[in-house]
C-alpha cells in the first residue's frame, strides 16, 4: 500500500516530529489492547525503516513501513501480511496511519 501526506514544515522538522512519535509508538500499547514488539527503526537520510509485530494474545503479524520524507511530503509505504488484509480493509488502515501522523506534521 502507497499513499502520501503533505506537510509544509521543511524536511529537516517533518524527520524530526516523525522520529520522535516513532520512538513514543514503540513503547504504547494500540488500540483495542494489540501490542507492539520486537519494533526496530532505521534511518538512512530521509528514508525511514520500521518493522515491529502487532497483535493480541496469539494472534499478530509482522507489519513493515518505510516512510521516505521529502521538503513538502512524506510518502509512506506499508507492507501488510495477507492474514491482516483478510480482516482489515487497506482503507482502514490508511485512515489510521493519516489519523496519526497528518497532525504531526502541521
Amino acid at each position: 500500500m502507497h499513499f502520501e501526506v503533505p506537510h509544509t514544515l521543511g524536511k529537516e522538522e517533518a524527520i524530526r516530529r516523525i522520529d520522535k512519535a516513532v520512538d513514543d509508538l514503540s513503547t504504547q500499547t494500540l488500540p483495542a489492547g494489540v501490542k507492539v514488539k520486537d519494533f526496530t527503526k532505521t534511518w538512512a537520510d530521509n528514508v525511514l525503516k520500521i518493522s515491529f509485530w502487532a497483535g493480541k494474545g496469539f494472534l499478530g503479524a509482522n507489519i513493515a513501513m518505510t516512510l521516505t520524507v521529502n521538503d513538502t511530503s512524506v510518502a509512506i509505504d506499508v507492507e501488510l501480511p495477507a492474514m491482516l488484509k483478510a480482516f482489515v480493509a487497506e482503507g482502514q488502515i490508511e485512515e489510521g496511519i493519516r489519523g496519526k501522523i497528518t497532525p504531526l506534521l502541521t
